[in-house]
């Protein structure tokens, strides 16, 4: 904070000889100094701690953002599925699904429902009516013109579905235009069924019936125009010989946490599907978190340092916070030291840690819950058994929370405080506005006596010079 008052003088010491101008900056400037110097000195300090508590807190936020992500179980229990290129299916595993190993086998892949009808010309109608189409949970009544062409009918379907259960289009071949129906999902269920108002529309209809005889014996029968080109079938596929039937090409309630992606039937051959824990999400998510700590560590040094040949102190040098910080992080790493370096987390005599990569891999192929073992979260109110996430967790919390962290709190109570010199500053000005006037006014009256008594002390050397001449002549 700096603040230099500048007035205008308007005399120069015409009758004195003294510039009373830069005598009154002098005299307005050696009053001001201690006031100034203090209020600015105060600032600057102040200025300075609210920077070197904004490096520490934005060094801390990124050690607890490493932190939130080694104890969330997106890290901790991540998983990989391995899948065989040529398996017939990809695998996908969530985090905390089961490690284990299963065989597969795709029997059928699901298909969607196709019809065709028979060809047309172009510009040929059809009939007049109501075609009523059902596939799956869709159910449309398309109302026909007696001058609609196939492609006419078409887009009559395409707007009433409006993409769900049935989508048509038209395929032109040799011997005409023919009206195709696909169901918008895979699955049996979403097979399509074609009924019309009207005899005239029969060659667009298509369904199929089951009747059973009193012997148990079942028959299939298929009535209407249209011809079916692809079937309506379930996906089935045999997990460790055991069968499970899907409407879907993907399948995420057969194996809990595991998402099965179908894309080839491999019948009679099953492939081997081995979900393990994700070392490279938790390895990374270690050597992110090492790397933020150690960079924290580094800061709380900077801020607190004291440069002892140049005699100069850090913007926290001696800070309590600082010092407490600096032992509780210590504190707390000393009383897992044994967990950290069964994981390749060791530490040097200042506190920084180094990871060793194939320690932390053999120690996640022993035990994949190993990080989240020590950095999870207990979720318990019993601190006995608090990990040394939940301890740096409580530590980082008390330092960063915006309504109630230490950190936040100092530095709202310095910017309070320079808010308080900066009104101690104006006031000042405005003082030294007051003692510069007063001064001006006091050389202005100095200046005008001496003017005054210049002009007497002329005039009576004139009058005495008169009188001497007077004399003489006389």
């Amino acid at each position: 904070m700096t603040s230099v008052y500048t007035g205008t003088i308007s005399f120069a010491g015409l009758s004195s000889g003294v510039d009373t101008a830069e005598m009154v900056e002098k005299l307005v400037a050696a009053e001001r100094a201690g006031a100034d110097t203090r209020i600015s000195t105060a600032s600057s300090e102040n200025s300075s701690k609210i920077s070197g508590l904004g490096s520490v807190s934005s060094t801390l936020a990124s050690v607890q953002t490493a932190l939130e992500a080694l104890s969330s179980d997106e890290s901790g229990n991540a998983r990989v599925a391995s899948v065989a290129d040529d398996a017939g299916f990809t695998a996908s595993a969530a985090s905390g699904a089961a490690v284990g190993s299963y065989d597969i086998e795709v029997v059928q892949l699901a298909t969607k429902h196709k019809i065709t009808s028979g060809a047309y010309a172009s510009d040929a109608t059809v009939g007049s009516g109501t075609l009523t189409i059902e596939a799956g949970d869709s159910n449309i009544d398309v109302s026909v013109k007696s001058t609609d062409t196939l492609s006419d009918i078409a887009k009559a379907i395409n707007t009433a579905a409006a993409g769900s259960g049935v989508i048509a289009s038209i395929v032109s071949t040799d011997e005409g235009d023919r009206l195709v129906l696909n169901a918008a999902d895979t699955g049996a269920q979403n097979s399509i069924s074609v009924t019309s108002s009207d005899s005239s529309l029969e060659a667009l209809t298509y369904s199929v019936s089951t009747t059973t005889d009193g012997s148990g014996n079942t028959t299939t029968v298929t009535t209407g125009g249209m011809t079916e080109t692809t079937a309506a079938q379930d996906a089935v596929i045999k997990v460790d010989g055991y069968t499970k039937t899907s409407a879907s090409n993907t399948i995420e309630d057969v194996l809990e946490g595991v998402t099965l992606s179908l894309t080839a039937a491999t019948e009679g051959s099953a492939y081997s599907l081995d979900v393990s824990g994700d070392q490279s999400t938790v390895s990374s998510a270690v050597s992110t978190f090492v790397s933020a700590y150690n960079t924290a560590l580094t800061m709380l040094s900077t801020v607190s340092a004291f440069d002892v040949e140049a005699g100069t102190e850090a913007s926290l040098t001696g800070d309590s916070m600082v010092r407490s910080l600096q032992s509780q992080l210590r504190n707390m790493i000393g009383d897992n030291v044994v967990a950290l370096q069964a994981l390749g987390i060791s530490m040097d005599k200042t506190g920084a840690m180094t990871l060793d990569s194939e320690v932390l891999a053999d120690a996640l192929e022993t035990n994949p819950s190993a990080v989240s073992n020590l950095f999870g979260s207990t979720d318990g109110s019993d601190t006995s058994g608090k990990t040394l996430g939940d301890t740096l967790t409580t530590l980082l919390d008390s330092m960063l929370d915006e309504n109630k962290g230490v950190i936040p709190q100092r530095q709202e109570a310095l910017e309070r405080k320079n808010d308080d010199l900066e009104v101690q500053m104006e006031a000042l000005d405005a003082r030294m506005e007051k003692v510069q006037a007063r001064y001006e006014a006091q050389f202005t009256a100095m200046e005008t006596t001496m003017a005054q008594m210049s002009t007497i002390s002329s005039y009576l050397t004139q009058m005495l010079s008169s009188l001497s001449k007077s004399s003489s002549s006389s």
